[in-house]
Protein backbone atom coordinates (compact mmCIF):
# COMPACT_ATOMS: atom_id res chain seq x y z
CA UNK A 1 0.00 0.00 0.00
CA UNK A 2 1.41 3.61 -0.62
CA UNK A 3 0.61 4.56 2.32
CA UNK A 4 2.98 2.03 4.40
CA UNK A 5 5.84 3.56 2.14
CA UNK A 6 5.34 7.17 2.58
CA UNK A 7 5.83 7.27 6.28
CA UNK A 8 5.02 10.13 8.18
CA UNK A 9 8.19 11.79 9.32
CA UNK A 10 7.18 12.51 13.19
CA UNK A 11 7.38 9.33 15.47
CA UNK A 12 4.13 10.19 17.15
CA UNK A 13 2.41 9.50 13.94
CA UNK A 14 4.34 6.30 13.04
CA UNK A 15 3.68 5.21 16.66
CA UNK A 16 -0.03 5.97 16.34
CA UNK A 17 0.06 3.87 13.06
CA UNK A 18 1.72 0.81 14.43
CA UNK A 19 -0.69 1.00 17.10
CA UNK A 20 -3.77 1.32 15.01
CA UNK A 21 -2.09 -1.95 12.64
CA UNK A 22 -1.42 -3.75 15.95
CA UNK A 23 -5.38 -3.33 16.75
CA UNK A 24 -6.47 -4.64 13.36
CA UNK A 25 -4.13 -7.81 13.15
CA UNK A 26 -3.45 -10.64 15.61
CA UNK A 27 -0.25 -10.22 15.50
CA UNK A 28 2.33 -7.70 14.02
CA UNK A 29 6.28 -7.52 12.57
CA UNK A 30 7.83 -4.77 12.74
CA UNK A 31 11.27 -4.05 10.91
CA UNK A 32 13.71 -0.81 10.83
CA UNK A 33 13.13 0.08 6.78
CA UNK A 34 11.61 -1.27 3.32
CA UNK A 35 14.34 -3.63 2.85
CA UNK A 36 13.88 -5.18 5.42
CA UNK A 37 10.02 -5.95 5.05
CA UNK A 38 10.41 -6.68 1.38
CA UNK A 39 13.09 -9.40 2.54
CA UNK A 40 10.52 -10.70 5.44
CA UNK A 41 7.40 -10.79 3.02
CA UNK A 42 9.35 -12.31 -0.01
CA UNK A 43 12.82 -14.02 1.41
CA UNK A 44 11.54 -15.56 4.48
CA UNK A 45 8.69 -15.97 3.16
CA UNK A 46 6.11 -14.99 6.65
CA UNK A 47 1.88 -15.51 6.46
CA UNK A 48 0.06 -13.24 4.76
CA UNK A 49 -2.42 -12.74 8.28
CA UNK A 50 1.06 -10.93 10.00
CA UNK A 51 1.54 -7.22 9.05
CA UNK A 52 4.80 -6.14 8.06
CA UNK A 53 5.38 -2.21 9.05
CA UNK A 54 8.38 -0.46 8.56
CA UNK A 55 9.24 1.89 12.19
CA UNK A 56 12.23 3.73 10.53
CA UNK A 57 15.05 2.74 12.58
CA UNK A 58 15.85 0.17 15.11
CA UNK A 59 15.07 2.53 18.15
CA UNK A 60 11.47 2.90 16.72
CA UNK A 61 11.22 -1.05 16.26
CA UNK A 62 12.12 -2.19 19.68
CA UNK A 63 10.07 1.00 21.34
CA UNK A 64 6.97 0.25 19.32
CA UNK A 65 7.02 -3.11 20.45
CA UNK A 66 7.38 -2.05 23.68
CA UNK A 67 4.10 -0.41 23.59
CA UNK A 68 2.37 -3.13 21.18
CA UNK A 69 2.89 -5.80 23.66
CA UNK A 70 2.20 -4.03 26.66
CA UNK A 71 -1.00 -1.93 25.68
CA UNK A 72 -2.98 -4.16 23.26
CA UNK A 73 -3.77 -7.63 22.65
CA UNK A 74 -1.94 -7.80 19.83
CA UNK A 75 1.24 -9.53 19.77
CA UNK A 76 4.67 -7.60 18.26
CA UNK A 77 7.42 -9.43 16.88
CA UNK A 78 10.73 -7.78 15.32
CA UNK A 79 13.73 -8.29 12.97
CA UNK A 80 16.43 -5.62 13.63
CA UNK A 81 19.89 -5.20 12.77
CA UNK A 82 22.72 -5.92 15.44
CA UNK A 83 24.55 -3.05 13.89
CA UNK A 84 27.85 -3.10 16.57
CA UNK A 85 25.80 -3.41 19.90
CA UNK A 86 27.29 -6.86 20.28
CA UNK A 87 31.20 -4.91 20.53
CA UNK A 88 29.26 -3.23 23.88
CA UNK A 89 30.48 -4.37 27.44
CA UNK A 90 26.65 -4.25 28.27
CA UNK A 91 24.80 -5.41 25.71
CA UNK A 92 21.42 -3.00 25.04
CA UNK A 93 18.05 -5.00 26.60
CA UNK A 94 16.20 -5.61 23.74
CA UNK A 95 19.24 -8.55 22.94
CA UNK A 96 17.36 -10.26 25.46
CA UNK A 97 13.92 -9.86 24.71
CA UNK A 98 12.15 -12.88 22.52
CA UNK A 99 10.02 -11.64 20.41
CA UNK A 100 13.39 -9.18 19.16
CA UNK A 101 14.83 -11.54 16.29
CA UNK A 102 18.27 -9.48 14.70
CA UNK A 103 20.07 -10.90 11.63
CA UNK A 104 23.05 -13.10 12.33
CA UNK A 105 25.30 -10.39 10.83
CA UNK A 106 25.80 -7.02 11.30
CA UNK A 107 22.78 -5.77 9.11
CA UNK A 108 20.59 -7.27 6.07
CA UNK A 109 23.22 -6.39 3.50
CA UNK A 110 25.73 -8.24 5.45
CA UNK A 111 23.77 -11.13 6.11
CA UNK A 112 23.19 -11.84 2.29
CA UNK A 113 26.50 -11.56 1.36
CA UNK A 114 28.19 -13.52 3.83
CA UNK A 115 26.14 -16.12 5.72
CA UNK A 116 26.83 -19.70 4.37
CA UNK A 117 28.68 -18.13 0.99
CA UNK A 118 32.28 -18.41 1.64
CA UNK A 119 32.28 -21.23 -1.30
CA UNK A 120 30.82 -18.77 -3.86
CA UNK A 121 32.64 -15.84 -2.77
CA UNK A 122 36.29 -17.42 -2.98
CA UNK A 123 35.07 -18.59 -6.41
CA UNK A 124 34.32 -15.09 -7.64
CA UNK A 125 37.34 -13.74 -6.04
CA UNK A 126 39.67 -13.68 -9.47
CA UNK A 127 41.16 -10.33 -9.81
CA UNK A 128 41.45 -9.40 -5.76
CA UNK A 129 38.86 -6.51 -6.43
CA UNK A 130 36.38 -8.45 -4.11
CA UNK A 131 39.33 -9.46 -1.81
CA UNK A 132 40.66 -6.03 -1.69
CA UNK A 133 37.07 -4.68 -1.17
CA UNK A 134 36.70 -7.14 1.86
CA UNK A 135 39.63 -6.21 3.33
CA UNK A 136 38.86 -2.76 3.28
CA UNK A 137 35.58 -3.38 4.58
CA UNK A 138 36.53 -5.22 7.72
CA UNK A 139 39.54 -2.26 8.38
CA UNK A 140 36.61 0.65 8.59
CA UNK A 141 34.41 -1.99 10.19
CA UNK A 142 37.15 -2.43 13.06
CA UNK A 143 36.89 1.18 13.34
CA UNK A 144 33.14 1.38 13.66
CA UNK A 145 32.93 -1.41 16.38
CA UNK A 146 35.43 0.39 18.44
CA UNK A 147 33.07 3.39 17.97
CA UNK A 148 30.50 1.92 19.60
CA UNK A 149 32.07 0.00 21.98
CA UNK A 150 34.36 3.44 23.53
CA UNK A 151 32.09 5.81 22.38
CA UNK A 152 34.59 7.84 20.89
CA UNK A 153 31.92 10.06 19.00
CA UNK A 154 33.56 9.31 15.38
CA UNK A 155 31.32 9.97 12.29
CA UNK A 156 32.05 7.62 9.73
CA UNK A 157 28.64 8.12 7.88
CA UNK A 158 29.03 12.26 7.44
CA UNK A 159 33.26 11.59 6.17
CA UNK A 160 31.72 9.13 3.04
CA UNK A 161 33.69 11.45 0.97
CA UNK A 162 36.70 11.14 3.02
CA UNK A 163 36.23 7.25 2.90
CA UNK A 164 35.63 7.36 -0.73
CA UNK A 165 38.82 9.35 -1.83
CA UNK A 166 41.10 6.61 0.64
CA UNK A 167 39.62 3.58 -1.28
CA UNK A 168 40.04 5.16 -4.62
CA UNK A 169 43.48 6.04 -3.60
CA UNK A 170 44.55 2.69 -2.59
CA UNK A 171 43.07 0.89 -5.16
CA UNK A 172 44.91 0.80 -7.62
CA UNK A 173 48.26 -0.70 -5.87
CA UNK A 174 44.96 -2.85 -3.93
CA UNK A 175 47.41 -2.40 -1.08
CA UNK A 176 44.26 -2.14 2.26
CA UNK A 177 47.26 -0.66 4.89
CA UNK A 178 47.22 2.52 2.69
CA UNK A 179 43.74 2.94 3.27
CA UNK A 180 44.04 1.92 7.02
CA UNK A 181 46.31 4.50 6.85
CA UNK A 182 44.35 7.37 5.45
CA UNK A 183 41.61 6.50 7.77
CA UNK A 184 43.64 6.52 10.47
CA UNK A 185 44.32 10.24 9.96
CA UNK A 186 40.87 11.09 8.46
CA UNK A 187 39.78 10.50 11.94
CA UNK A 188 42.58 11.78 14.05
CA UNK A 189 43.41 8.14 15.44
CA UNK A 190 46.90 7.24 16.21
CA UNK A 191 49.22 4.50 14.81
CA UNK A 192 48.37 1.79 16.67
CA UNK A 193 45.04 2.47 17.53
CA UNK A 194 44.21 -0.37 15.19
CA UNK A 195 45.44 -2.85 16.94
CA UNK A 196 46.18 -4.32 20.79
CA UNK A 197 43.47 -3.77 22.96
CA UNK A 198 41.08 -3.73 20.17
CA UNK A 199 42.00 -6.87 18.89
CA UNK A 200 41.96 -8.58 22.61
CA UNK A 201 38.30 -7.11 22.38
CA UNK A 202 37.29 -8.20 18.80
CA UNK A 203 38.74 -11.40 19.23
CA UNK A 204 37.08 -12.26 22.69
CA UNK A 205 33.27 -11.54 21.42
CA UNK A 206 34.23 -14.24 18.76
CA UNK A 207 32.70 -12.47 15.89
CA UNK A 208 33.17 -13.20 12.55
CA UNK A 209 33.63 -10.83 9.32
CA UNK A 210 29.91 -10.53 8.71
CA UNK A 211 29.31 -8.66 12.05
CA UNK A 212 32.33 -6.55 11.83
CA UNK A 213 31.65 -5.38 8.15
CA UNK A 214 28.94 -3.01 7.86
CA UNK A 215 27.43 -3.71 4.95
CA UNK A 216 26.45 -0.58 3.42
CA UNK A 217 30.48 0.00 3.54
CA UNK A 218 30.79 -2.70 1.25
CA UNK A 219 28.21 -2.07 -1.29
CA UNK A 220 29.66 1.33 -1.93
CA UNK A 221 33.69 -0.20 -1.97
CA UNK A 222 32.13 -2.16 -5.35
CA UNK A 223 30.21 0.38 -6.29
CA UNK A 224 33.43 2.69 -6.53
CA UNK A 225 35.02 -0.29 -7.61
CA UNK A 226 32.05 -0.48 -10.61
CA UNK A 227 31.35 -3.54 -9.73
CA UNK A 228 27.94 -3.47 -8.33
CA UNK A 229 26.70 -6.29 -10.62
CA UNK A 230 29.09 -8.98 -8.19
CA UNK A 231 28.07 -7.53 -5.37
CA UNK A 232 24.40 -8.04 -6.23
CA UNK A 233 25.46 -12.03 -7.65
CA UNK A 234 26.73 -13.20 -4.64
CA UNK A 235 24.41 -11.35 -2.32
CA UNK A 236 21.57 -13.31 -4.10
CA UNK A 237 23.03 -16.32 -4.49
CA UNK A 238 21.12 -19.30 -3.37
CA UNK A 239 19.70 -16.72 -0.87
CA UNK A 240 16.29 -18.75 0.19
CA UNK A 241 18.24 -21.92 0.60
CA UNK A 242 20.70 -19.80 2.81
CA UNK A 243 18.22 -18.35 4.83
CA UNK A 244 16.44 -21.60 5.69
CA UNK A 245 19.55 -22.57 7.30
CA UNK A 246 19.75 -19.49 9.84
CA UNK A 247 18.78 -18.98 13.43
CA UNK A 248 16.32 -16.67 12.41
CA UNK A 249 14.85 -18.32 10.20
CA UNK A 250 14.17 -20.95 13.26
CA UNK A 251 13.20 -18.18 15.32
CA UNK A 252 10.67 -17.27 12.61
CA UNK A 253 9.15 -20.42 12.44
CA UNK A 254 8.88 -21.34 16.06
CA UNK A 255 7.24 -18.25 16.70
CA UNK A 256 4.36 -19.39 13.99
CA UNK A 257 5.29 -16.89 11.95
CA UNK A 258 5.76 -18.63 8.64
CA UNK A 259 4.15 -21.71 6.86
CA UNK A 260 5.31 -25.10 7.51
CA UNK A 261 6.54 -25.23 3.74
CA UNK A 262 8.99 -22.27 3.95
CA UNK A 263 10.06 -23.89 7.46
CA UNK A 264 11.73 -27.15 5.89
Amino acid sequence: MANDILLPSSKPSLKNRVLLRAKNNESIILVEGWEDRQFVKKVIGTKEEHFIQVCDGKENVVSFLNTVNDTTESTAFALVDIDYDWARDEPPNYLENEHIFHYPAHSLESFKFFFENDEFISNHVQTGNISFAIKCAVIIGRLRAWNSWRDLGKNFDNNLDNVKFAFNTSFPSRDHNIFLTQLLEIFELGPNFYSNTLDQHLNAAQMNDSFIIHGKDLHKFFTYMQDGKSFRLISNHELSLRVRNSTMHRQFLEANLISAENGN
